[in-house]
């Protein structure tokens, strides 16, 4: 869109998606942005009817990768299902 967004998107099935959800300890799933040194910029919960998501990124000429993921039972630790290449904005 311009050097100030992200367009992250992803291709999950609702069985997918439901899999995720029910190893979830809260039963949710996230979309987790960084930065490229790994700094985590967004973590925002997903929904089964959503396939994408713009972010605002503020920063042109940064590199920025995105996970999807779920916390699981237990330990609470972040499992990713999905992680994207980095990408720079203009």
């Amino acid at each position: 869109r311009d050097p100030y967004w992200l367009y992250c998107y992803w291709d999950l099935s609702w069985q997918q998606f439901h899999e995720y959800c029910g190893k979830a300890h809260d039963g949710k799933l996230f979309l987790k942005i960084f930065e490229s040194g790994g700094h985590e910029v967004l973590q925002a919960q997903i929904h089964d009817h959503m396939r994408s998501y713009y972010y605002h990124a503020q920063k042109p000429t940064a590199t920025f990768f995105a996970e999807v993921g779920y916390f699981r039972h237990g330990d609470h630790a972040f499992e990713v299902v999905g992680r994207s290449a980095a990408t720079t904005t203009p």
